[in-house]
């Protein structure tokens, strides 16, 4: 997986894909048969009848014959989806790896099931287990445990509905100036959101100076999810507005507002999202890498607009570098006018709303929920779902880890599940990987002396973090959360996290930026999220805490199964600095070709192999063929894993291969609807999850010499036509 690049750091759901399987096709020919054979007519029609009868069946077995020309030969099974294989058919390992190894553990699901929900499950009972603790004593625990209490008291939640809003909502109205905007919106305590007409959306490395943090600045994001909502009139737009007004007005109303007012209120934030948006360059929005400008080179053409005032209220003024749009930048100062203060507050208002939807009551909440989840298929939402664990999804993978609390369970919860012994386990292997990897590299036969060389460097310049974020500069002393019993309430506990996270930009970002530096209250880097992956603008491989557990890792695992599972995942991470986006950024994670052209060259070819060869695959019936493109990289990620991993193995003695290619196909297991299958197919650049085992160990001799694999064998792939890059 990769995180993805500036100004989009959200986190890949993780869901699994797979497809129908037609196992009995060869039994049911073999039953034809034998009927025929009992039949006879000696009549004329009847031998004319026979004859046909026996071109159709000769035709069927025909079909029935393995098709070499194909990935598996038409025999693979899309053993994801649910009740593509039963305990009662034999599979081969020979024929279809994936489903064999996983036959049992798939007959046994009773609910759509996969190895990463496995795994999150676990994490899931860690946390309950951290929070049920009375014997946590420290500072980050006691604000940690008030704060999940207030956000699981949904009997107090919808006492309050939305009553905690109110104070929030009348700081906004108390606006009567340009001054009073401009002092709301630089004051923390009434606006912990931070929302501003321009506001700080994120920070990340300079793209001019690579030592350099640089904010990336912009108006809040619109309301409404397209920017043709606000300018064409269609049944979308106006579906979109409706169903906005909607989530509005169940909120509102609760506060004492009309329907009319309602409206009105929902009309002018559009407005002034019109004007903003008629004011701001959409291409420059949207990329303002090159925009890398310092404090002055900002500031200057704000003219009239303080932005220095809202950088400095937030410490954000001592930052060496900035981008924002700078055609929004230069007319700011054309939005601080009396005239357009009421539109501007409508704005302010719903944008609060807009946040705070998910911390007031649970009829709210729930109706939200549905509105922003219509995009959504409904089968898809509820198949990411795991049973039984929805209120800790909720409560860790929202409330907890979208908030500053996400580094109070981190530093929790390595302190507990992780001794330094065992994290210097795992760096071992990692080490283990990325020698090995070098090696690989160093002896790679289609790259040039300079290529080999240029290669190496880039591996050499990779930072590996292991579980473990920056935690020494974690500190809750500065929070102060209110219980129930202290007057609390669970808004006010957010926004308190908010102003918290806003109190420690100093320690976060007033720093040379370092690439070794995982910063902990940085909430899309949770150590406790099941994750793994590869940061291409920082050449940096993240392997989170929170993924190492059954089936992919266990203490007590052998060097087997531990280099099958967790070991291929960090071999498929480092691939990705050398996949085809990779090759676009060199050993600092900067947008520069680094490969000499010839190289680079060959490498585009095999890589082209990687989405030939998956372009020749109809992953299940119906699906048509794969668009191999569209997961080429994560594709040519599983092989370089595979072949880093095995290479590992090669060193070691009576080293147990099957052990090995076994705990690598329980790591992609998986149970799923046809419909999530379809909706992944289109929209994730991973393979289909029975494909990234069988494609993957079908590359190797290994895989081969181990299970006998011969032609005609389903897992069998001629020498000559394996796709590995690396």
């Amino acid at each position: 997986m990769k995180r993805p690049e500036y100004l989009n750091p959200g986190r890949r759901i993780l869901a699994v894909t797979l497809v129908t399987a037609l196992l009995a096709l060869c039994s049911c020919a073999q039953e034809t048969d034998i009927e025929d054979q009992t039949v006879t007519d000696t009549s004329a029609d009847a031998s004319a009848d026979t004859s046909a009868d026996a071109s159709e069946d000769a035709s069927e077995e025909l079909l029935s014959l393995p098709d070499p020309d194909i990935p598996g030969a038409g025999k693979w099974v899309d053993s994801d989806i649910t009740g593509s294989v039963s305990a009662d058919v034999a599979i081969s390992e020979k024929d279809d790896f994936a489903a064999a190894v996983n036959q049992d553990w798939i007959c046994e699901q009773t609910y759509e099931d996969d190895a990463f929900s496995e795994i999150a499950r676990t994490v899931y009972e860690n946390k309950n287990a951290l929070l049920e603790d009375s014997s946590l004593d420290s500072k980050e625990a006691e604000e940690l445990i008030k704060f999940a209490d207030l956000a699981t008291d949904w009997d107090n939640r919808d006492e309050d509905g939305a009553e905690p809003l109110r104070k929030y909502m009348e700081g906004i109205d108390s606006i009567e100036t340009v001054e009073d905007l401009l002092s709301w919106q630089n004051d923390p305590g009434r606006n912990p959101l931070g929302f501003a007409l321009i506001m700080r959306q994120s920070v990340d490395r300079s793209n001019s100076h690579p030592d350099s943090y640089c904010i990336f600045l912009d108006a809040p994001h619109p309301v409404l999810p397209n920017y043709d909502d606000y300018f064409m009139f269609s049944l979308d737009s106006l579906e979109a507005k409706n169903d906005h007004e909607e989530k509005m007005r169940l909120i509102f109303t609760k506060l004492g507002y009309s329907d009319k007012e309602v409206k009105k209120l929902c009309s002018d934030a559009y407005r002034i999202e019109r004007k903003i948006l008629v004011y701001s360059d959409p291409k420059e929005a949207y990329d303002m890498t090159e925009n890398d400008l310092s404090l002055p080179e900002l500031i200057e053409p704000a003219g009239d607009y303080p932005l220095r005032d809202y950088l400095s209220a937030r410490d954000l003024d001592r930052i060496d570098r900035y981008a924002a749009d700078m055609r929004y930048v230069k007319n700011l100062h054309k939005l601080l006018k009396a005239k357009y203060l009421p539109y501007i507050k409508a704005w302010l208002k719903v944008l609060y709303a807009e946040e705070c939807a998910a911390y007031l009551d649970s009829e709210i909440y729930d109706e939200a929920s549905r509105l922003d989840n219509e995009s959504l298929t409904e089968d898809y939402v509820e198949d990411n779902t795991i049973p039984g664990y929805e209120e800790e999804m909720l409560l860790y993978d929202l409330y907890i880890g979208q908030t500053a609390m996400s580094a109070a369970m981190d530093k929790l919860y390595v302190e507990r599940y992780f001794s330094e012994s065992e994290i210097a386990k795992i760096e071992e292997t990692v080490n283990e990987i990325k020698n090995e990897y070098r090696d690989m590299l160093m002896h790679e036969d289609w790259l040039s002396d300079e290529g080999r060389k240029l290669s190496a460097a880039k591996l050499d310049a990779l930072c590996i973090h292991v579980a473990r974020p920056n935690l020494e500069i974690v500190s809750f002393e500065d929070l102060d959360i209110k219980s129930r019993e202290e007057g609390g309430s669970f808004l006010e506990a957010f926004m308190e996290c908010s102003r918290f996270k806003e109190r420690q930009n100093p320690i976060r970002f007033d720093r040379a930026y370092d690439r070794t530096f995982w910063d902990p209250y940085d909430t899309d880097m949770s150590t406790t999220v099941t994750n793994a992956f590869y940061y291409i603008n920082m050449n940096t491989v993240y392997i989170f805490a929170g993924i190492l557990a059954e089936p992919l890792y266990s203490q007590g695992m052998d060097e087997e199964e531990v280099l099958g599972g967790i070991g291929t995942t960090i071999g498929h991470e480092i691939t990705h600095g050398f996949d085809k986006d990779g090759a676009l950024y060199d050993k600092e994670g900067l947008d520069n070709e680094w490969l000499p052209e010839d190289d680079l060259m060959e490498f585009n070819d095999r890589s082209d192999m990687v989405a030939d060869y998956y372009s020749l695959i109809a992953p299940f019936e119906n699906s048509g063929l794969y668009n191999g493109y569209n997961v080429n990289a994560e594709a040519t990620a599983d092989m370089g894993g595979l072949a880093v991993a095995l290479g590992v193995a090669s060193h070691k003695d009576d080293f147990d291969y099957d052990s090995f290619f076994r705990s690598y196909a329980r790591s992609y297991r998986t149970q799923t609807s046809p419909e999530t299958e379809t909706y992944m197919l289109d929209n994730d650049t991973h393979p289909l999850n029975y494909l990234r085992v069988n494609v993957g160990v079908q590359q190797f001799d290994e895989f081969v010499d181990t299970y006998d694999i011969k032609p005609g064998d389903g897992m069998y792939l001629d020498p000559d036509e394996r796709i590995t890059v690396w």
